[in-house]
């Protein structure tokens, strides 16, 4: 089965969504080599400067790679695996803060 319009457009906020996340994790000497991109994210986006924020926009990110699911059962168990290890993490840093 071909992926629909629908997931096309789910898979680009995911992939925003993931250089979101990288800009957060990345190494601050990195990020401040690439026009301090996560400074101004921080700023402009502060819930993701705390850990707890962080963890609800990871576990949000999960949650909604869970629900692609685009029909067929490698591309299923690839993105619930993902989604799972999103919301796992998410979990785990809720419980380490």
């Amino acid at each position: 089965a071909a992926f629909e319009p629908k997931d096309y457009l789910k898979n680009a906020y995911n992939v925003i969504f993931g250089l979101i996340i990288c800009i957060c994790d990345g190494k601050e000497s990195w990020m401040k080599a690439c026009f301090d991109v996560q400074t101004t994210l921080f700023r402009y986006a502060f819930v993701l400067a705390t850990q707890t924020g962080r963890a609800l926009f990871y576990f949000y990110v999960g949650s909604i790679t869970i629900l692609v699911l685009p029909g067929h059962a490698f591309w299923d168990v690839f993105y619930i695996c993902i989604g799972a290890v999103l919301c796992l993490l998410a979990l785990l840093m809720l419980v380490i803060d």
